[in-house]
């Protein structure tokens, strides 16, 4: 199993962001996010985010540190 994952990763055939099914967030959506994005705001912070989103705080975070959506520029 480990390996046919890390295959599918090295050829490129791992869903990344939209073309995955269970993705809740567009990339306008992430890019949307990230300019928006303010440390430590009440407005633009993840909180705010994640509640106009329809997504976790955690998410937000992840996508603002580019841990996941890193394909989106």
């Amino acid at each position: 199993q480990a390996d046919n994952v890390r295959d599918k990763m090295d050829r490129g055939r791992q869903a990344k962001g939209e073309a995955c099914g269970m993705a809740k967030l567009t990339e306008d959506d992430v890019r949307a996010i990230r300019a928006a994005y303010v440390f430590g705001s009440s407005v633009h912070g993840q909180r705010s985010l994640a509640g106009r989103f329809g997504v976790a705080q955690t998410l937000i975070g992840m996508i603002v540190r580019r841990e996941i959506w890193s394909h989106v520029v």
